[in-house]
């Protein structure tokens, strides 16, 4: 049972594991001691040396730091000789520690952390501390990212959901940290999530193709090859489709010679993200001419004659695109989710102005078919659903909802180009880019990279006109 005694404060020292970061000053802390004396206990345990009359603290870190800066000799202490497990030490810190002033989650993650690395499992450590083990996974999952992160979450200079999204996706860990802060994180925090749900998607429609019969090849090249070879035609009659393009009924629907000449490869490019099912596009009942085959077998012989090599420089430009493709897509998301989430008073300042981009001509409109919940909604439903929805929708809602349509039609769909076809765009629509952009960011919208880069092309047209325009009038 633990004993209270004073204690000499050579003989304490800090706990290694202690949870709590902040390293702010002591003085005012010191002062009070200086002038009441250390009012409340510090509670130690045996030290882990094992060594006589030797201790580490369990709470009161600050307390002792002040009374070692006061040049103190004794400090009264609660003396727990039972507690010499380290991990019993460390839920008795958390715990402690969240019923005075709370811990920051970076205080609890480490703190989590450090007893998992001890060996204790999420169910002991609820037991232990007091934290629900959904709370203590999510903990985790944050203590096992790098310390200057767990920095930047104590100081909020990073969220705690922003942390723990980066925990859950390390593949993308480098990535997502260097965009961490910058006008860039939504958009590449986006770009990522769709990534994960697309190739979870592929993973999916892949399995449906094996199942189906297609045969898996180990490469783009070598299912290419092997599809013309089958066919008994050049390299350059073999097409492809993108596996997004196709679901089970797709495949079930080919013909038994289409079917046998199916296959599903990874991309030589990105063989992550990118799964191809490779089929034949001629129609295999037609016989081909005398000359045609000639044709063939000349072609055939060409590509067997040179190989198929991966051109290192095509290989960075699919990159390149794919990646602009793909920020293009996550920057819309979050362009469309910050309109839709917008709070009633910014809507009410600004349906005006979004409105007045495009006026409606023939009364209110709304394009459901870029709404959410009409995403996965069947064709024959679809009609059935809308009148759900305007059973549901308050006035204010439908009203926005009009007024985000028509500023997508004329101004929001002018940022879903990239940045080199932004450029070849009319004035006009460089202008209606421009207004709707500044309406976003009266708003509170900030732009990633992408879409200042689509902006700083249309500024570039508008100002090419202007001094077209000043030429004309000298």
């Amino acid at each position: 049972m633990p004993s209270s005694n004073q204690v000499a404060l050579d003989r304490i020292h800090p706990h290694p594991d202690n949870p709590r970061r902040d390293a702010e000053s002591v003085d005012t802390l010191a002062a009070s001691i200086k002038a009441q004396g250390v009012l409340q206990a510090i509670t130690i345990a045996p030290h882990p040396s094992g060594a006589d009359d030797t201790w580490i603290v369990i709470d009161g870190h600050r307390r002792c730091a002040a009374a070692k800066a006061l040049g103190l000799d004794t400090v009264p202490c609660i003396i727990d000789e039972g507690l010499t497990d380290p991990a019993d030490q460390i839920a008795a810190m958390l715990a402690t520690a969240r019923e005075r002033e709370p811990l920051s989650a970076a205080e609890e993650a480490a703190g989590v952390q450090a007893m998992l690395d001890l060996g204790e499992s999420v169910a002991t450590i609820a037991g232990r501390t007091g934290m629900s083990k959904s709370k203590v996974r999510q903990r985790a999952k944050v203590g096992s990212l790098p310390a200057e992160l767990l920095d930047k979450i104590h100081t909020h200079a990073v969220t705690l959901a922003d942390a723990e999204f980066i925990a859950t996706h390390k593949e993308y860990r480098d990535e997502l940290e260097e965009k961490l802060g910058t006008a860039d994180w939504q958009a590449r925090r986006q770009l990522i999530v769709n990534r994960v749900e697309r190739l979870e998607r592929i993973k999916a429609q892949l399995a449906a193709a094996k199942k189906l019969g297609a045969e898996a090849a180990d490469s783009f090249a070598e299912g290419m090859d092997e599809a013309a070879e089958r066919a008994g035609v050049p390299r350059s009659r073999v097409g492809m489709d993108r596996a997004l393009a196709w679901s089970q009924a797709a495949f079930e629907g080919l013909t038994d010679e289409e079917r046998e000449l199916a296959f599903v490869t990874a991309d030589q490019y990105n063989p992550n993200l990118s799964i191809y099912v490779l089929r034949l596009h001629a129609d295999l009942s037609d016989e081909p001419s005398t000359d045609s085959t000639a044709q063939y077998e000349s072609d055939r012989d060409e590509v067997d004659a040179t190989p198929a090599e991966p051109d290192p420089e095509e290989a960075a430009r699919f990159e390149a695109e794919q990646l602009e493709r793909d920020q293009l897509t996550a920057a819309t998301d979050v362009r469309t989710s910050f309109l839709r989430t917008a709070p009633e008073s910014t809507r009410a300042k600004f349906f005006g102005r979004l409105l007045a981009l495009n006026p409606p001509t023939d009364g209110f409109w709304i394009d459901f078919s870029k709404l959410p919940e009409f995403q996965d909604i069947d064709y024959d439903d679809f009609l059935e659903a809308i009148a759900q929805w305007f059973t549901e929708v308050s006035p204010v809602d439908f009203a926005w909802e009009s007024a985000i349509s028509c500023a997508h039609d004329i101004g929001d769909m002018w940022l879903r180009s990239s940045p080199r076809i932004a450029a070849g765009r009319s004035p006009a629509v460089a202008h209606e880019a421009v207004a709707y952009v500044d309406v976003l960011r009266e708003m509170g919208y900030v732009l990633s990279d992408i879409e200042q880069a689509i902006l700083d092309a249309y500024n570039a047209t508008i100002l090419a006109t202007i001094g077209s325009d000043d030429g004309d009038d000298e």
